[in-house]
């Protein structure tokens, strides 16, 4: 099948503000375009890549990333690639994908995915991202997934999100509840040994507990002062973010740190204690060059 026949435009604009990405449009929106290969694996034959002004390009919405169909995971190069490999054949309908940012997650172009984050669209464009950003829907955060109906999405994406949340177990318990019965829930999770966190010491299942049973900003102070001391992407003072943070500033650090060994200690209490997932894994991060996350997925 041609892209004509398909009804796929493949573009790019020569303009530096795209950064050189190429996008394939249909359905009135544009979907960044991760590996040319991915076009021969939906159908895409016979195809050119048109210039646009970044004008025209600016008329599209952005929507979920066009990667490659993985099947083995013996071709996994990217993390793209990674995580096309966990989802292939998993996704239908429509889900919610949480921080895409400038990066949503690849899915199958006959999914519908919206996007939530607890920044605004305009507030992302002046954080120094490079790229597009998506449209968000869902102005929330990750833990209270405020105005999303239960039972009401077939899937939920996260990648590199649930760090940033003081309540994990919180976060998975609301998302089992805006899923539908046989919903998927995938997320990829930053490796403690292969990010800025490397320094930190894993957070333990207790602690975890103790923020879903008993929350407390007070608490959460130490990850504050841990994020700081001992990550190697900050070079700051501790008393004026702690001070921001009594003062109701909500940072954006990583709260958290996991490896799979304590993620899938959380993964196990929580279906002990809150609800029970009838599939979940903790997947073991892929060595190629780049990788940085493992994997979890789930199915209610």
């Amino acid at each position: 099948m041609n892209t004509e026949t398909k009804g796929w435009r493949v573009v790019t604009s020569p303009d530096e503000s795209n950064g050189g990405r190429v996008w394939v449009i249909f359905n009135d929106e544009k979907h960044y375009l991760t590996d040319f290969r991915a076009l021969d694996d939906w159908g895409v034959t016979d195809w050119t890549v048109e210039e646009l002004s970044l004008e025209e390009l600016g008329q599209y919405a952005v929507a979920a990333s066009i990667g490659r169909r993985i099947v083995r995971r013996d071709d996994i190069e990217t993390l793209w690639d990674a995580r096309s490999y966990f989802l292939n054949g998993r996704l239908r309908g429509s889900g919610v994908e949480f921080g895409a940012a400038v990066n949503p997650s690849p899915v199958p172009p006959d999914c519908t995915v919206r996007y939530a984050d607890k920044f605004t669209q305009e507030f992302g464009c002046n954080t120094g991202y490079s790229g597009v950003f998506v449209p968000v829907t869902y102005q929330t955060d990750f833990e209270s997934m405020a105005g999303i109906d239960n039972e009401s999405l077939d899937f939920i994406l996260a990648s590199h999100v649930i760090e940033h949340t003081t309540n994990p177990l919180l976060a998975i318990k609301n998302a089992w509840e805006k899923l539908k019965p046989g919903g998927v829930f995938f997320m990829a999770v930053p490796h403690r040994d292969h990010t800025f966190d490397c320094k930190r010491t894993v957070t333990e299942l207790q602690h975890l507990v103790l923020d879903y049973e008993k929350p407390c900003r007070e608490r959460n102070l130490l990850h504050i002062a841990d994020y700081i001391e001992n990550t190697t992407s900050l070079n700051c003072t501790i008393t004026p973010h702690l001070t921001a943070y009594l003062n109701g500033d909500e940072p954006d650090v990583h709260w958290h740190v996991f490896n799979e060994d304590n993620f899938a200690k959380m993964v196990d209490w929580f279906g002990d204690n809150i609800y029970h997932w009838s599939y979940s894994q903790v997947e073991s991060r892929i060595p190629f060059p780049g990788s940085n996350e493992f994997y979890f997925l789930a199915v209610k």
